[in-house]
């Protein structure tokens, strides 16, 4: 399996050795992730803002191939699964729109949602886009920073997961995997 070209610095720093992790087991290679935020602005600084108190909450997400030639494949996705199915907001699948340019077709899809927080109203045609955003993103601060939490716990149980099977990949003798990541956490030059 190909494995990618990661730059670590780009990666959000919650789930930056999940990644690492990730593309260290052999078969498994990453696409896209986030790590899931919560701001006082939607896209930058300066643009939409969310009512005093609140904050806007983002979805996390890891979007990631499995080669399924590999036998613990099957394995490692039932097991992951398996830490869905602890959390209400987390879904688990596998993306098919069938789209010919979709970059993403046949990829395996873990979101940890928000909407259950955020959508209680519907948006309507009249909605301009800020209110469209506030409907879709906006939670009060205490609200946002519990899920927030929530995020993470949802890394760690991945992250525990995934480190199973990279030391499974260690321990087998057939194991050649240069792995080109690094060794110590990246940091951003200040």
């Amino acid at each position: 399996m190909n494995k990618p070209d990661i730059d670590y610095l780009e990666i959000d720093r919650p789930i930056w050795p999940l990644v690492k992790t990730l593309n260290a087991v052999p078969f498994i290679t990453t696409q896209s992730s986030c790590s899931g935020h919560l701001r006082d602005y939607y896209a930058r600084p300066g643009d939409f803002t969310p009512d005093s108190g609140h904050h806007f909450l983002f979805i996390g997400d890891i979007i990631f191939k499995v080669d399924d030639a590999y036998p613990n494949a099957g394995q490692f996705l039932d097991e992951l699964r398996e830490v869905q199915r602890r959390y209400s907001f987390v879904r688990f699948n596998e993306h098919y729109c069938g789209e010919s340019r979709c970059d993403i077709e046949g990829s395996q899809v873990f979101v940890l949602d928000s909407n259950d927080l955020t959508s209680s109203e519907p948006i309507h045609d009249t909605d301009t886009i800020d209110v469209m955003i506030r409907k879709r993103h906006q939670v009060t601060t205490p609200v946002g920073q519990q899920r927030i939490s929530e995020y993470l716990r949802v890394w760690r149980d991945f992250m525990v997961l995934a480190h199973k099977y990279e030391i499974l990949q260690d321990r087998s003798p057939l194991n050649k995997t240069v792995r080109g990541t690094p060794a110590v956490e990246p940091t951003k030059p200040r």
